[in-house]
């Protein structure tokens, strides 16, 4: 978890990979293909997080171990979007945080709607190109949600930033910065982008993390190209 909350998708997809293969008990396995999932749903590894959701989730319903289940569907709800199923796979992602937040589970909550963050402004960006087949056959998702999806991304950012101080649970600080980099360098902010950036990469000096993630090398590129 330490590796996703660092933004480096990739080192917590490998990371995980080990834990799965080195635990002897699939309760313990499970503990490690959920943060799996998400990490390779990050590094856009679409084909393998449906595979580890797939596996994983039948087991989870069957030990009734919801506070896993409703991470892994968080993040199965995320492969349905990105596989063209827009509006039942946000649908689904917004549920899971609200019966992670029914049942009390806060942090479980802050840490799906860190990602619903993330995921919003992807929408915002544009980032992937849907040809209108795919709109048309999502209009729920096209109609009310698409259009207003930066609005949304600042207000739950705004959200999660109260909730996750209150809760004194700061390690989401660099999502929400990532966030709101990518959505600033979107629009042209390159110097508010860029002070996003800073703070990500001091969070990280007093972490002790000298590898610098992939994910902010692009965002620092991205910045460094604006006109």
């Amino acid at each position: 978890m330490q590796w996703l909350l660092a933004l480096d998708f990739e080192r917590a997809a490998t990371c995980a990979t080990e834990g799965v293969a080195a635990a002897k008990d699939p309760s313990f396995a499970v503990c490690n293909a959920v943060p799996l999932a998400t990490a390779l749903i990050a590094s856009e590894r679409v084909n393998e997080a449906a595979a580890v959701c797939e596996q994983w989730l039948p087991y989870l319903e069957r030990s009734e171990n919801a506070w896993f289940e409703m991470m892994l569907q968080a993040a199965y709800a995320s492969v349905r979007m990105v596989r063209g199923d827009l509006s039942a796979g946000l649908r689904d992602a917004l549920r899971s945080q609200t019966l992670a937040r029914e049942r009390g589970y806060r942090s479980t909550s802050m840490f799906i709607g860190a990602f619903i963050v993330l995921t919003y402004v992807s929408i915002a960006r544009r980032d992937q190109k849907l040809p209108l087949s795919t709109l048309l056959r999502n209009p729920w998702f096209t109609c009310t949600q698409a259009p207003f999806a930066a609005r949304t991304s600042w207000r739950l950012m705004a959200d999660l930033k109260k909730d996750s101080a209150e809760f004194g649970m700061h390690g989401l600080a660099n999502m929400l910065d990532f966030g709101k980099g990518r959505l600033l360098a979107r629009r042209g902010r390159s110097d508010a982008a860029r002070a996003c950036v800073d703070r990500i990469k001091r969070r990280l000096d007093e972490a002790g993390i000298a590898t610098q993630p992939t994910t902010l090398s692009t965002l620092i590129s991205e910045i460094r190209a604006i006109r």
